[in-house]
């Protein structure tokens, strides 16, 4: 017998109208052909993920794992495991393969990644076979579907970002020889070098008599000289970052004979495989000044990108020089006066006999802005500074190498002469050098 009040007893919940159709617009609803593309997909047991993959702009998703499993209940099937699936062979179920590549990344300072792939050629030509004969028109290959999974889960797991472009690392997956390779990609330092000791190239230089293998004349070291700007400079900043090695790049050179003064000459430094990509380059700076003392300075150390070493190699530098012009009779100032005549003047230099080995054989016109000179009271010798054009060859404009320099110091003043010391004292952005017009 029931008793108290029948209001009191709950009643199952009918839905409403409404609801039932808001759930029913929530289904999935697949075409014909639709159907018949996954019935086949299905029966080639395709896991979730590489079902929803070849659908991945015709089935709504946040991922192909789950378009893969909307396809599935709406055909009333049961998915298939990555294990049993022909088209990736379990290669989808990449939680190993995350943490495979979290340990090999330890010790490596980094921001940014991006993730590349080697897979099977069997799995890519089953795959592309199978897109001809059913007409999959827009789907997400094996491999770009590797990438973003591992790329995803390594974000996740080390809180660091994908970059598509320019990324700190590169991670090489093999899914076919089961391998993996992890590419450090160079880091970029620029600043200004002003060289202070003659004799000292840009460069490292091997040895000519051995090539850089090492013999007697080097004393095994393989380089024609004890060291050089890029070595000096490079020598803390290998130590600071953990880099391998070190690729030098500065926007032109001087003579090794010749200092390079004042504001210094741009370059870039490319340290290769480095361990660490951050640091206090102020510090960094004293550093190498202080290790460099009385070769090498350098100013306004930054970091940069590679783009850089382009611009540097693009870019035409006027520049202004010292030169200790020694003469073979002393020279009167009346006729260094005649020396103005090369201010804003035009001159021809064929490609100097001492680097004709290396350089073609062309003659090219250069511009000197101006010449000025300063005359001790006595003695053969004078100082000449100099504003030239981009790659004017100075040596040779004061000697003249045997007439392949037109005009020259020497035919003007009707006397042999020869630079034997020459300094760089200012590196011109060329915009910033304006000619006059002749009137």
């Amino acid at each position: 017998m029931t008793t108290g009040n029948s209001d009191s007893v709950k009643k199952p919940k009918t839905k409403t109208k409404a609801e039932k159709t808001l759930k029913k617009s929530r289904d999935l609803v697949l075409s014909k052909k639709m159907k018949e593309k996954a019935k086949f997909l299905l029966k080639e047991k395709a896991c979730n993920e590489c079902l929803g993959r070849q659908f991945i702009n015709t089935v709504k998703g946040t991922s192909n794992s789950e378009r893969g499993n909307k396809i599935a209940k709406a055909l009333k099937v049961k998915a298939n495991e990555p294990s049993e699936c022909r088209f990736c062979k379990g290669l989808t179920n990449l939680k190993t393969i995350t943490d495979w590549v979290a340990e090999s990344l330890e010790g490596i300072e980094f921001d940014t990644f991006l993730v590349g792939s080697r897979v099977p050629k069997d799995l890519v030509e089953k795959e592309e076979a199978m897109w001809t004969e059913i007409g999959i028109e827009s789907s997400e290959p094996l491999k770009q579907n590797l990438n973003r999974l591992v790329g995803k889960q390594i974000s996740e797991k080390l809180d660091k970002e994908v970059d598509f472009d320019l990324p700190d690392v590169n991670i090489i997956v093999d899914f076919t020889e089961q391998d993996l390779e992890i590419k450090i990609n160079p880091l970029f330092l620029c600043a200004n070098y002003i060289k202070l000791k003659r004799g000292i190239p840009q460069t490292k230089w091997p040895c000519r008599a051995c090539r850089g293998k090492g013999c007697e004349k080097c004393k095994g070291t393989g380089k024609q000289y004890e060291t050089s700007v890029e070595e000096l400079i490079a020598a803390k900043c290998l130590e600071e970052f953990g880099a391998e090695t070190q690729s030098f790049h500065g926007a032109g050179r001087e003579d090794i004979d010749a200092l390079m003064l004042n504001d210094g000459r741009p370059f870039v430094l490319e340290l290769k495989n480095p361990k660490k990509r951050k640091t206090d380059l102020k510090k960094l700076e004293k550093k190498i000044n202080s290790f460099a003392k009385g070769s090498v300075e350098i100013k306004n150390l930054e970091s940069c990108g590679r783009k850089k070493i382009r611009e540097l190699k693009l870019a035409k530098f006027d520049k202004s020089y010292r030169a200790l012009v020694e003469c073979e009779r002393e020279i009167k100032k009346s006729e260094l006066e005649k020396l103005s005549e090369f201010t804003e003047s035009e001159i021809i230099q064929q490609t100097p006999l001492r680097v004709l080995h290396r350089r073609a054989n062309l003659s090219r016109k250069k511009y000197v802005y101006s010449m000025e000179w300063k005359k001790p009271k006595r003695g053969k010798t004078f100082e000449l500074f100099v504003r030239a054009s981009a790659g004017t060859y100075i040596k040779e404009l004061v000697s003249g190498d045997e007439e392949r320099t037109k005009p020259n110091v020497s035919s003007v003043l009707g006397a042999k002469c020869k630079c034997v010391e020459l300094d760089v004292l200012e590196i011109i952005p060329k915009k910033t050098v304006a000619r006059r017009k002749k009137k």
